[in-house]
């Protein structure tokens, strides 16, 4: 996800990283058919230790905010808070119980002026005791990137 020309830090960027398989999505229908992902129109493409993909069809009422065709940037923040929390759930440890977003900071590179799908990805950068590091990066229909998330989550495990 991170190249050397866009990583804020590329010494980290190329650290390796070792993240335990959480409960990987074995049925991606498990987290399509929840609330937040009906709502929007999401679904999981993809996901393995760490890292997740998403994509999101667009639809008309995705679109608009002074009179432009382009997808809202709300709309673009809610995409990269579900697909950094997706990198993050599936390196979680089985003893999770839930996770919740600290910060996420949002840069709008470029308008999104797609025709029909955004993709979107996430990858967990480094984790420490309850906190993961995550990058997000939504792609436009030429895969260049036109929005992108620097994010904190906070992961709870069950108390022993």
């Amino acid at each position: 996800m991170s190249g050397p020309d866009d990583s804020p830090c590329p010494q980290l960027a190329s650290a390796p990283q070792r993240f335990e398989p959480g409960p990987l999505l074995a049925d991606a229908s498990a987290w399509d058919q929840t609330p937040f992902f009906k709502w929007m129109g999401m679904r999981v493409l993809d996901a393995e230790a760490g890292r997740g993909r998403l994509v999101l069809d667009v639809q008309d009422h995705h679109r608009g905010g002074g009179g432009t065709v382009a997808v809202n940037g709300g709309v673009l923040a809610y995409m990269l808070d579900a697909v950094v929390g997706l990198a993050v759930h599936t390196s979680n440890h089985p003893d999770t119980v839930g996770q919740v977003t600290l910060s996420l900071n949002v840069e709008y590179l470029a308008p999104m002026m797609v025709a029909r799908q955004i993709i979107g990805e996430g990858e967990v950068v480094r984790r420490g005791g309850s906190l993961a590091f995550v990058d997000g990066r939504l792609y436009t229909d030429d895969g260049s990137v036109a929005c992108r998330a620097h994010a904190v989550l906070r992961v709870f495990r069950r108390r022993a």
